[in-house]
């Protein structure tokens, strides 16, 4: 095998681990957007919890009988 075709043939190898190691990066960052979504549904759920507790409702203001 001539020089400028093993040159060739190793840049292309670059140029597709390059792509996949791209890939895995779009993965881990969609997976980290999705993580801090469900972080922060969490966080709001915990916080309307605290804040209903925190808060007694007055069932007798409620009730028409």
């Amino acid at each position: 095998m001539d020089e400028p075709t093993m040159h060739a043939e190793s840049a292309q190898q670059l140029f597709a681990s390059i792509n996949a190691m791209m890939r895995e990066q779009q993965q881990f960052m969609a997976q980290t957007a999705e993580l801090q979504r469900q972080m922060a549904a969490t966080l709001m759920q915990q916080q309307q919890a605290a804040t209903s507790q925190s808060q007694p409702v007055d069932i007798s203001a409620h009730d028409s009988r």
